[in-house]
C-alpha cells in the first residue's frame, strides 16, 4: 500500500476519477506507442530516437500522455518471483446497500489487484493474488474490517496462469510473445 505523501507524488493534483480533456495526438505519438509496447522501460533517448524529436520533447510529450491518462501504463509481473504462487478470482454476494463500501474495502488489501461491482447472482468480484493456498484460505476467511456485509462468495482458484494482459509465462517468467 502507498503512503498519502507516495501518492500525492504520483498523482500531483490530479483527483481521482475527474474528466479529462482530450489531447490531440502528435505525428510522432504513434512511434512512442511502437517502442513503448516492445518495452515499457524504453528510455527518453530511444524514444525520441524512434520519433524522431529531441529527448526533452520525448520526456515532456511522455508525461503528459501519461498525466491526460491519453497513455495508460499495465504491466504484467512474474509473480513467483515476489512469493505470490496462488491467484483467485472470487465472486461476491453482498447486501446492495453495503456494496460500494464492501468495494472499497476490498481495493484496500494488498492482495485484491481487481474489483468491480457486477449483475447477477453475485455483484462484486475481485482478483487476488495469495503467497499460497493457506494465504488464498486466511483471506477468505479472515476478518476484513466491513466484510461482515457478504452473504456468499465462490472462490474459482488459477491452476496456472498461460497468458496474462500481455505477455506469455514460460516457466515463471515472462517471455516476448513475438
Amino acid at each position: 500500500m502507498l503512503t498519502s505523501e507516495e501518492l500525492a507524488q504520483l498523482t500531483g493534483d490530479e483527483v481521482p476519477g475527474a474528466e479529462l480533456a482530450p489531447i490531440p495526438f502528435e505525428p510522432y505519438d504513434s512511434a512512442l506507442f511502437d517502442v513503448l509496447a516492445v518495452d515499457g522501460r524504453a528510455t527518453t533517448a530511444q524514444l525520441a530516437e524512434a520519433a524522431g524529436i529531441s529527448e526533452g520533447r520525448a520526456a515532456r510529450r511522455l508525461a503528459v500522455l501519461i498525466r491526460s491518462r491519453t497513455l495508460v501504463i499495465d504491466l504484467d509481473l512474474a509473480h513467483e518471483v515476489f512469493g505470490v504462487t496462488v491467484g483467485a478470482q472470487i465472486y461476491f454476494a453482498v447486501a446492495p446497500a453495503r456494496l460500494h463500501e464492501v468495494g472499497e474495502a476490498l481495493a484496500r488489501l494488498p492482495e485484491v489487484g481487481f474489483v468491480a461491482a457486477m449483475s447477477g447472482r453475485h455483484n462484486l468480484m475481485a482478483s487476488v493474488a495469495c503467497r499460497d493456498l493457506a494465504h488464498l484460505y486466511e483471506f477468505m476467511t479472515g476478518d476484513n474490517g466491513t466484510l461482515d456485509a457478504i452473504v456468499s462468495m465462490e472462490v474459482v482458484p488459477l491452476a496456472r496462469m498461460v497468458k496474462q494482459s500481455g505477455g506469455l509465462i514460460v516457466d515463471g517468467r515472462l517471455i516476448d510473445p513475438a
